[in-house]
């Protein structure tokens, strides 16, 4: 069962799987009975099946033969669910005959995560690596990461600045200036930056406020302190109390009184009308200025900015990675890392025995890893060389199987009709009934016996005494006596009329047994039938009739390319079932070919070694040489 990878939620998995004949592992065959609901998914090993698991089959896939495609769409039921696993299997189908039950394939949803740690991109050291430069220059201040549509901190600044500046908000309240001037709440916000606006609100405080510490603060102390000294210059000048006073000189300067609203074009009128046009309907309207929090964040999307260089980086390594990862292609890769990816892969196999199956040699003697493995259980040891156990045969292919007598019953149960392809069992049996019937025709006509060989009524009247005891119904043609006179003659007659083959005597008193062995020897030479030699050598034994028996139904109709009494090479690419021999040393091993054609006909012989490389089988030894004219069944 093959793990497919970990897939992102709603994701659409693809299951690949094949099927083999159960005769040729080599040989590829499609699978029936096999419809989207005998796909089964099981979520985390647990034994409910997703109800609507969203699976569909695509037998024979791109019309090859024996390549199936399974297709889960992990969107059509909410068990598809992100940190599970998932199992796959199929039920109730049937593959060369047998029915299947078997897991294909298994996946997760996001179930393999693992944090990791980057420290080199590229070819490029991120540990020990300087800040990496911005995106680009920005003629406006701010940081685009792209002027052609993506996110631009311009664009996007300016519109929030514009809607301040023109909007209607909610006024400031609380502390959120506590430690800003006293009016900062009414400074203006606009595109031209956070910096005017800071400008604008200490220029208004300092100008406005009387708090000590203030411009107009600082003004009221001066002339406080300076009052006296005026007026003591000016008493010791004039008449006391006639002296310039702290108003004297307001009024003189255009400052506005100590109390009171600015006289008109005092200098404090011009700068309330000033500020008062700075900072617009947002001094008199409701908003909430921005926090110094706010600022301060701000502050970091400024060109050369904390942020900016953050995402100067970012762009450094999208700009590699290039338009739909095209620039991942790049990844580096060396044979080192290959070599350990493959070490640790062949580690895992090594410590789960699974490089026994192809690359390390199988004892059956000396089996690895758990005896009660399931390959261990198949399998035992044949003189070196590895052979499923009976248990494990008696059953197959399904855990249903019959036994070898209801085997038996079966295949001597099923119809000729059903078994016409040349060169099969079924086909030869059918020869043979016609071959067989043809000697009713062949030979002569078995009503009137013309065709027949013949013999002198001499001959046959001399052989045994001969008593016709009702002769009714009898009439000789031309005859020159009746039936009752011919009854009346005795063999001394008959032996003086008739022309005598046998002379050694009368009734064949003196005929030898030599003689009669002597005239039987020459009748068979004549005839030349088989020899028992010959016979035996058709004939199959106990032994190779039980097991054409127990697989009649597996049969393969085989041709070959030559050989020896001993030998048998199979054809090159359709020598067994019109197909390939196989590669594979003593694969056909055990196996009993049945002669169908040539002067091999009906001869029964097993193979009792093969080599792949050459396609050549012992055999055992049968009367002529094995060559291309000779086909067989192999079973």
């Amino acid at each position: 069962m093959q793990y497919l990878g970990d897939f992102p939620e709603d994701a659409t998995v693809y299951i690949p799987f094949n099927t083999f004949s159960s005769n040729d592992p080599q040989a590829s065959v499609t699978i029936t009975n096999l419809a989207d609901a005998d796909i089964h998914v099981h979520k985390d090993g647990g034994l409910t099946q997703i109800a609507t698991d969203g699976a569909t089959i695509a037998i024979d896939y791109d019309s090859i033969t024996g390549n199936h495609l399974i297709t889960i769409d992990t969107s059509a039921h909410a068990d598809y669910s992100i940190g599970a696993d998932y199992l796959v299997r199929i039920e109730g189908t049937t593959v060369d005959g047998g029915t299947i039950n078997a897991f294909v394939g298994s996946f997760s949803i996001e179930n393999r995560h693992n944090e990791v740690k980057v420290v080199a991109w590229n070819g490029v050291d991120l540990v020990t690596t300087n800040p990496l430069p911005n995106a680009a220059a920005d003629a406006a201040g701010g940081l685009p990461i792209s002027d052609a549509g993506g996110l631009d901190i311009d664009t996007f600044l300016g519109r929030i600045l514009g809607t301040l500046a023109t909007g209607t908000h909610n006024a400031q309240s609380g502390d959120v200036f506590a430690d800003l001037p006293t009016n900062f709440s009414s400074m203006v916000i606009t595109a031209s930056g956070i910096v005017d606006a800071l400008v604008q609100g200490y220029l208004n405080t300092l100008i406005t406020e009387t708090t000590v510490g203030r411009i107009a603060g600082n003004i009221d102390v001066f002339f406080e302190n300076s009052d006296a000294l005026t007026t003591k210059t000016v008493d010791d000048v004039g008449v006391a109390g006639s002296g310039l006073t702290q108003q004297n000189v307001r009024d003189a300067m255009k400052l506005a009184p100590t109390g009171g609203a600015p006289t008109a074009d005092s200098v404090d009128d011009h700068l309330d009308t000033l500020l008062a046009r700075i900072i617009g309907t947002i001094a008199v309207g409701t908003h909430n200025p921005a926090t110094a929090a706010q600022i301060a964040v701000l502050s970091d999307w400024i060109d050369a900015g904390r942020l900016d260089v953050i995402l100067d980086a970012i762009k450094t390594v999208t700009d590699a990675q290039g338009v739909a990862g095209t620039g991942l292609s790049a990844m580096p890769w060396n044979v080192a890392w290959d070599a350990e990816v493959q070490s640790k892969v062949n580690d895992a196999l090594v410590a789960l025995h699974l490089d026994h199956l192809l690359a390390v040699d199988y004892d059956p003697a000396a089996k690895p890893g758990a005896a009660t493995a399931l390959l261990n259980e198949l399998i035992e040891d044949d003189l070196g060389v590895s052979r499923y156990t009976v248990n494990a045969l008696e059953n197959a292919p399904s855990d249903t199987g019959a036994s070898a007598s209801v085997i038996a019953d079966a295949v001597w149960d099923e119809l000729t009709s059903g078994h016409t392809i040349a060169g099969s069992a079924g086909q030869a049996i059918i020869n043979i009934l016609a071959d067989t019937g043809e000697l009713q025709t062949n030979q002569g006509n078995w009503l009137t016996a013309t065709g027949f060989s013949t013999h002198q009524a001499a001959d046959v009247w001399g052989v045994a005494t001969r008593a016709l005891t009702d002769k009714a119904g009898f009439t000789i043609s031309g005859t020159k006596t009746t039936l009752d006179a011919l009854n009346d003659i005795t063999a001394a007659s008959v032996w003086a009329v008739a022309t005598r083959i046998l002379t050694a005597g009368t009734n064949l008193n003196d005929l030898s047994a030599a003689q009669v062995k002597a005239e039987c020897d020459t009748a068979l030479t004549d005839y030349d039938g088989p020899t028992n030699t010959e016979m035996e050598a058709r004939t199959p034994t106990a032994a190779q009739l039980a097991y054409i028996t127990a697989h009649a139904a597996t049969a393969k109709p085989v041709t070959f390319s030559g050989g020896s009494t001993t030998t048998a090479i199979f054809t090159d690419t359709t020598g067994v079932d019109s197909a390939d021999p196989s590669s594979v040393d003593d694969f056909y091993n055990g196996r009993v070919l049945v002669f169908n054609v040539g002067t091999l006909d009906m001869q029964v012989t097993d193979i009792t070694d093969y080599v792949g490389s050459t396609r050549t089988c012992t055999i055992t030894a049968v009367t002529t040489a094995v060559t291309s004219s000779h086909t067989a069944i192999m079973v």
